[in-house]
């Protein structure tokens, strides 16, 4: 087995998403008591492609050579700044 060259950091980042229960009737307390919970935070691995002011881009799916070309991605994910809670570099 080959060592990998993948010249991009790999990172694990968790990002706030957006959450929804449309499961029944609820109360306010009830409501309040989901709304608070902290099960809305997605924390993924990937390989950083692209970053800027507004948006982190990793990938994680890599192919080294695949249908002739040089090198391909997949699970592609656009991740706004203001959704992330933290990220950790992968070494």
């Amino acid at each position: 087995m080959s060592k990998l060259k993948i010249k991009y950091p790999l990172i694990m980042i968790g990002w706030a998403d957006a959450i929804s229960n449309e499961n029944g009737w609820h109360t306010t307390e009830e409501a309040i008591e989901w709304v608070e919970s902290d099960n809305w935070i997605v924390h993924q691995v990937g390989w950083v492609i692209k970053e800027t002011k507004d948006y982190v881009f990793i990938a994680n799916v890599y192919n080294e050579a695949s249908g002739g070309r040089e090198e391909t991605w997949s699970g592609l994910f656009k991740i706004p700044k203001p959704w992330i809670q933290y990220r950790k570099k992968i070494k």
